[in-house]
């Protein structure tokens, strides 16, 4: 996969993974807004029954607001930089997304599978158009 392909060129064509990084960026903001809300107000209620497994899943999540904000804000405000980054935070939402899925699954939320459902589908989408959408 050439990922020169995504740089702006001579003619002014505009970067095709631009849209997956506005949603990298929105997405990660609202991950990491959302676990400083429950952090801060102490509405974890498994970190005391299972506090190791509970730590790292807060790290994952964590890490992966932060590779989403920053793959975003380098692919919308450096000429053509960060998209293996986006990639790879990409793939990190996707375990997240698919990993939390599960737990509000054993909850029988479903709400909260819908609302991950359509962020996945989301994703998936705007990947593809990305790395093998048709040229704009």
């Amino acid at each position: 996969m050439k990922l020169k392909q995504f740089r702006i060129n001579k003619y002014g064509s505009m970067n095709r993974a631009r849209p997956l990084a506005i949603y990298a960026l929105i997405t990660g903001s609202f991950l990491l807004g959302l676990w400083v809300f429950f952090l801060v107000n102490h509405l974890i209620p498994e970190v005391s029954s299972r506090p190791t497994e509970s730590r790292f899943h807060i790290a994952v999540e964590l890490c992966t607001s932060l590779m989403l904000i920053i793959s975003g804000i380098r692919v919308l405000y450096t000429k053509g930089q960060g998209e293996g980054m986006l990639l790879m935070s990409i793939g990190m939402l996707f375990y997240t997304l698919l990993n939390t899925s599960g737990y509000y699954a054993e909850k029988a939320s479903v709400g909260f599978i819908t609302i991950f459902v359509l962020l996945l589908i989301t994703a998936i989408y705007l990947t593809w158009q990305a790395f093998h959408g048709t040229q704009r």
